[in-house]
């Protein structure tokens, strides 16, 4: 049996490895000699069978994620010191990327073993070794201000520097529409680090908004159609990688172009702002977040695909990640601590200015929810002192699509603005609502009746009553095109018998024509 000690080092080193939930993952996987491996690894922890310098050089030189799966599997495998990469795979991803390869990886170094079982396991000198090293330098992956790491912050910074070192070393470049040319943008893709699950930003949008981020920070600039590094950009692998997120998360909550599924996520992130019990959403509770915050759906879209979007975009900021045991969302709790400490607050001011011109200004530090609620009636167009908003046609058009109300976004005006709104202001927002949407088109057929008495006859008829939307004049039918065959149909069993095709207003036969009685 282990001592009480023992099981307090024990629980100290789990949590040295990232596995703070030690004790429900081995309840979970029934690792039935937890405790006798316990002993062993206390031995291994104190007793190192060979110097650990070799071993050591290799675990400094390793990706981040390939040293992490080494120290949690080093201090928490069982006795036999095996594991199946079945099992692990769903267990690991609850923590970070995990993928084959890192295990492939491994292997290579000689510090992971496969045998005919498929079953990866570590000898037990070199875990003896990576524990010593894990205690030896202090390796724990839940420093404070480094939460971040296991919630996608982490791939996030390298996916940056891997595409500041592709601009470093290869030409990259850019359209007159500021998008990239096919084969360099295949060359950056191969950069990034691409999941192959739902659960990660597509490519697209990670170039995207990488390289907005680079460019907004002038960690590159667009010279004659080409991106290039600046100096800023050469270093900026030197910063301490918290400020370094933290800078990133200031850049896309204030300044990344708003799209469909990024409302979403800034609706999520305005709850954050709030306490949220335990750190912990359901999706259900997302939805309502999404709801509360003016989030309403666009005509025909997917509320869920929305949600889902937006999570994975708060996965890949670092913000958000998935508890897959318990299908519960959690909350990076270091993300919301410093964004709600002194030296992070971005979200004091509330008020903006209304401009004759139809722009609004206001502050890149005003509260977010001003920013998101503008964002939802107006186009963005960006501002390096005062951040500048435009209401446009379309803006509007498009914020009545989704549900917003003209009476809605005047009362928030009202409320917000600290200048009086401009009067050729209100009239265009007036004149706009009066005709937005009040103008359609219908696909509709006609049914042309040569006899005045057949179009009476037909129009009540009670087999037809339901595809007969009414009449253009005595001889005139309107009916749904897409009704077109089965009133047809409707019309032969009635004996009428019309004509099959459909005429245009310049292929009707004369003895077609509708004559006058």
């Amino acid at each position: 049996m282990i001592k009480e000690g023992s099981k307090m080092k024990l629980t100290e080193a789990l949590q040295d490895a990232g596995i703070t939930h030690w004790r429900r993952m081995a309840k979970y996987y029934q690792l039935e000699h937890l405790e006798f491996a316990g002993n062993r690894l206390y031995q291994g922890l104190y007793n190192c069978l060979r110097d650990p310098q070799k071993v050591n050089k290799i675990i400094i030189n390793l990706p981040q994620l390939e040293s992490s799966l080494l120290k949690a599997i080093a201090l928490t495998q069982n006795i036999e010191y095996y594991f199946d990469y079945r099992h692990w795979r769903s267990y690991l991803n609850y923590y970070f990327d995990f993928k084959l390869e890192i295990l492939v990886n491994l292997q290579s170094r000689g510090l992971i073993y496969i045998n005919r079982k498929h079953q990866y396991y570590i000898p037990s000198e070199i875990q003896d070794i990576l524990i010593k090293i894990v205690k030896d330098n202090n390796l724990s992956l839940t420093n404070e201000g480094e939460h971040y790491l296991f919630t996608g912050g982490e791939i996030l910074l390298k996916d940056i520097l891997r595409f500041l070192d592709s601009l470093n070393k290869t030409k990259i470049r850019i359209t007159n529409n500021n998008s990239f040319y096919k084969t360099d943008l295949h060359k950056l893709n191969n950069q990034l680090q691409v999941n192959e699950t739902k659960n990660e930003f597509n490519i697209g949008s990670k170039v995207d908004f990488i390289y907005k981020y680079v460019i907004n920070s002038e960690l590159a600039i667009v010279n004659k159609g080409e991106v290039k590094l600046t100096e800023k950009g050469l270093n900026w692998h030197e910063q301490n990688p918290v400020s370094a997120w933290q800078h990133i998360l200031k850049y896309w909550i204030l300044k990344y172009p708003v799209n469909a599924s990024t409302r979403v996520a800034n609706a999520v992130l305005l709850a954050l702002l709030n306490t949220v019990p335990n750190y912990t959403l359901t999706l259900e509770q997302l939805r309502n977040i999404y709801q509360e915050n003016g989030g309403i759906n666009p005509v025909n879209s997917k509320e869920n695909e929305w949600l889902v979007k937006a999570i994975n975009e708060l996965s890949y900021l670092g913000i958000l990640y998935t508890d897959i045991n318990t299908n519960l969302i959690k909350v990076n709790h270091q993300f919301l601590k410093n964004l709600n400490s002194n030296n992070l607050n971005w979200f004091a001011e509330t008020s903006f200015i209304t401009q004759p011109n139809l722009e609004i200004l206001i502050s890149l530090h005003a509260d977010f929810k001003v920013h998101w609620q503008l964002a939802c009636f107006c186009e963005d167009s960006g501002g390096k002192e005062m951040y500048h908003y435009k209401i446009t046609k379309d803006s509007v058009y498009n914020a009545l699509l989704r549900g917003h109300k003209l009476k809605n976004i005047m009362q928030f005006l009202k409320k917000y603005s600290v200048t009086e709104i401009p009067h050729n202001l209100i009239q265009v927002l007036k004149d706009w609502g009066n005709k937005f949407g009040k103008v359609y088109i219908l696909d509709t057929l006609l049914i042309c009746c040569k006899d005045k008495n057949i179009a009476k006859q037909l129009m009540y008829t009670p087999e037809l009553a339901t595809y007969i939307h009414g009449l253009i004049n005595e001889n005139t039918i309107v009916i749904n095109r897409k009704d077109h065959d089965k009133l047809i149909n409707k019309l032969e069993k009635l004996g009428y018998m019309p004509y099959q095709q459909i005429f245009t207003s310049d292929s009707i036969p004369f003895s077609t024509m509708i004559e006058e009685e």
